[in-house]
């Protein structure tokens, strides 16, 4: 019986300990936190993914719950701690969205009215951490898990910048007068996306069609809790291509969606973008949309996944001998691959090799 490392029961007591204790003593971790509803999401990912240890999930990262522990304090010293004045835009914003009629004001009235809709769009926005811990638990092996950390990280460090210019806090926020800059473009979206386009490529069909369940939720969560505008999710899908075109070393790519979101935030934040007409403002966001969407759908898997390089690795290092990339393609199962009859360890009549 292979014995569990002590460190595994150390990030295991250290998320329990958050879980239990971060959501019902605020105090402690004042004045650089936010609290609420997603707090024990997030202490729930933590907890998956310390308990992953103990079923041989090896991680692309030493310690993936210190990320999830980390980002809400790196979030919020940063959204209270800009040094400098910045631009509200959330009436620029407001008026814009004007241009996609009142969907958004449909569904944030059935999130007031219905407790049904309100509690399970409010668990798709507050659990996206959660999805998040789970979406990179079901990549089939490291390499995979070492390719999505390094796309959520990279979304969650460039759209800093972005918030800063074309600062939004959203329509709920905007009506009430409080200002803020965590709106444009939406992460909650952009994440969501990384995690289907990951899916589509990597993974099964269950996590596929969970994870565009996902997709779909989030984007009605968004616009039903008031937190983002309908121009913020457009926003989200060039932002989130670029970050999956950086992740797979997708240049060229990369660069062209950045530009589109840096030229789309510079329009919005002049005001220029409200003498566009409204049906020229429908077929620039539809192709803005489309154009990425699409891009990121392109890359479904096409061939088969090894679920488990470690595992895999084991099972061929069973056989004392190593084989050759020609065994592995004639062999009709990828993860169980068996030599030709005339490669050891055995010889062209089938008798073992000393």
């Amino acid at each position: 019986m292979q014995t569990v490392p002590v460190r595994s029961y150390l990030f295991l007591i250290f998320s329990l300990a958050a879980l239990f204790v971060w959501p019902y003593k605020m105090d402690i971790f004042s004045p650089y936190a936010v609290f609420g509803p997603p707090i024990q999401f997030f202490c729930l990912g933590m907890v998956a993914l310390s308990m992953s240890r103990f079923y041989g999930v090896r991680h692309a990262v030493p310690a993936p719950e210190l990320f999830i522990f980390s980002y809400l304090f790196c979030l919020h010293f940063f959204v209270n701690n800009t040094p400098f004045q910045l631009r509200d835009v959330d009436g620029i914003l407001f008026s814009f969205d004007c241009n996609f009629g009142y969907f958004g004001m449909v569904i944030a009235r059935l999130y007031d009215q219905s407790i049904l809709f309100s509690h399970v769009l409010g668990v798709a926005y507050n659990g996206l951490m959660f999805a998040v811990a789970l979406a990179y638990l079901a990549m089939p092996n490291t390499t995979v898990r070492r390719r999505f950390v390094a796309a959520v990280v990279a979304a969650a460090v460039t759209i800093l910048p972005l918030y800063l210019l074309c600062p939004g806090a959203g329509p709920k926020y905007f009506l009430q007068g409080i200002p803020g800059m965590n709106a444009m473009p939406s992460g909650h979206l952009a994440w969501a996306l990384l995690i289907f386009w990951f899916a589509r490529k990597y993974c099964g069909r269950t996590v596929r069609v969970a994870a565009g369940v996902f997709v779909a939720l989030t984007c009605l969560a968004t616009l039903g809790s008031g937190e983002h505008y309908i121009i913020d999710l457009i926003m989200s899908v060039p932002f989130a291509a670029g970050i999956w075109a950086l992740a797979h070393r997708q240049w060229r790519f990369a660069g062209i969606s950045m530009a589109v979101v840096l030229t789309w935030l510079i329009v919005l934040r002049e005001g220029w973008a409200l003498s566009i007409p409204s049906v020229l403002v429908w077929i620039l966001t539809g192709i803005t949309v489309a154009l990425f969407a699409l891009h990121g759908a392109e890359h479904e898997s096409q061939a088969p996944v090894v679920r488990d390089l470690d595992a895999f690795s084991k099972r061929v290092h069973a056989y004392p001998c190593s084989y050759t990339e020609t065994s592995f393609r004639r062999s009709p199962n990828p993860i169980s691959p068996m030599p030709d009859s005339t490669m050891s360890p055995f010889d062209g009549s089938g008798t073992p090799l000393s």
